[in-house]
C-alpha cells in the first residue's frame, strides 16, 4: 500500500494522515529553493517500510524522499495514480495554461524520462528546457510559419474540409501553433545521429530507427511522469522543418538531432480517456493476417 505522508522536515514513516497542514513548513533540507511559507506542505507518497533508509529512531529527511524521486507538493501529490491509468489517460494536451511548473517537478519528469532503455545502454540523449519568452516566441514564429505552409501545401488539410469526429484535434493544434510562446516550457529532446554498433554494418535504416528507439521511450517516459504529475504535454515532431535554426539558435552541436518538441503546462482541459482502436484488431497470431475477432 501506497501511503501519503506528510513531511515537515522529518517525519517518523510510521504516521499515516490525510490531513493536510496549514502551518508553514520548514524547507532548509527540501530540493530546490522553497521558502517559509511560499510553498503549501510537501507530501512524499512513501512505501512502507523503509527500515533500511531511516535512521535508528524511524525518521527520514525530506532529502532521503528526493532522492528516491518521491517529493511532490501538495497540489501535485494528488496524481498518485497506477501505471495503467496513466496509460489509458494520457492524451496529447494542447492547451496549456501560462502557470510555471517547478524546477522540481520538471527534473522529476526529466528523472523518469532517463530511466527508458536506449540502444546498447548508451543513453545518448540530452534535453533542453526552455523558459525565456523570446526564446519561446522565436519557436512559436517558425512552428506556425512551417503550420501554415504545411496547410498551404494541403498536407493539413483546410479546417473546411476537416470532417466532424477530428474537427477538436486540428483546433487544439492551430491552438498550440498560434499560442506556443505562453506555455510555461517547451522541452527539445535529443538524440544521437550515428550509432557506433551498426556504424559499419551498411545498412543506415538500422542506425536511424536504433536511434530514435534510444530516445523516444525516454519521451514516453517523461509524457507519463507528467501525466503523473498533472502537467500536460504533447509530442510534436514539425520542428524538423527548421531543425538547423534551433540548432543555431540554441547552440546543439552537430552531434545532436532534436527528435521531440514538448510543449509542456497545466492542462485548461481534461487529461483523458484516450479513444483507440482495439489492440485485438491490430494484432496478428503467428501470421500476417491471423487475427482474433473474438
Amino acid at each position: 500500500m501506497w501511503q501519503r505522508v506528510i513531511v515537515d522536515n522529518q517525519v517518523p514513516v510510521e504516521r499515516k494522515t490525510t490531513q493536510y497542514l496549514d502551518r508553514r513548513v520548514d524547507t532548509k533540507d527540501a530540493v530546490g529553493s522553497f521558502r517559509h511559507g511560499r510553498r503549501k506542505p510537501i507530501i512524499c507518497i512513501a512505501h512502507q517500510p523503509f527500515s533500511a533508509s531511516a535512521d535508528r529512531h524511524g525518521y527520514h529527511s525530506v532529502e532521503m524522499y528526493a532522492r528516491m524521486g518521491r517529493v511532490f507538493h501538495r497540489e501535485t501529490a494528488m496524481n498518485d495514480i497506477g501505471l495503467f491509468e496513466a496509460i489509458y489517460s494520457t492524451r496529447s494536451m494542447r492547451r496549456l495554461k501560462p502557470d510555471p511548473i517547478e524546477d522540481e517537478v520538471l527534473e522529476q519528469i526529466l528523472d523518469a524520462g532517463v530511466h527508458a532503455p536506449s540502444g546498447s545502454n548508451f543513453q545518448n540523449w540530452a534535453f533542453l528546457v526552455l523558459k525565456d519568452r523570446e526564446d519561446k516566441r522565436f519557436v512559436r514564429d517558425l512552428y506556425l510559419r512551417y503550420y501554415r505552409e504545411l496547410e498551404r501545401l494541403g498536407t493539413i488539410p483546410p479546417m473546411s474540409e476537416i470532417p466532424p469526429e477530428r474537427m477538436r484535434m486540428f483546433e487544439s493544434a492551430i491552438h498550440l501553433a498560434e499560442h506556443m510562446d505562453e506555455v510555461p516550457v517547451i522541452l527539445l529532446a535529443c538524440s544521437g545521429t550515428d550509432f557506433p554498433t551498426y556504424a559499419d554494418a551498411n545498412n543506415p535504416r538500422s542506425i536511424t530507427a536504433t536511434l530514435h528507439a534510444s530516445i523516444y521511450p525516454a519521451i514516453q517516459n517523461i509524457l507519463l511522469a507528467a501525466r503523473a504529475l498533472g502537467v500536460g504535454a504533447t509530442l510534436t515532431t514539425l520542428h524538423y522543418f527548421f531543425e538547423d535554426e534551433l540548432k543555431a539558435r540554441f547552440g546543439i552541436p552537430d552531434d545532436k538531432e532534436i527528435a521531440g518538441l514538448i510543449p509542456m503546462g497545466y492542462p485548461r482541459g481534461r487529461f483523458g480517456p484516450t479513444t483507440r482502436r482495439p489492440a485485438k484488431e491490430v494484432t496478428h497470431w503467428g501470421q500476417w493476417g491471423d487475427i482474433r475477432t473474438s
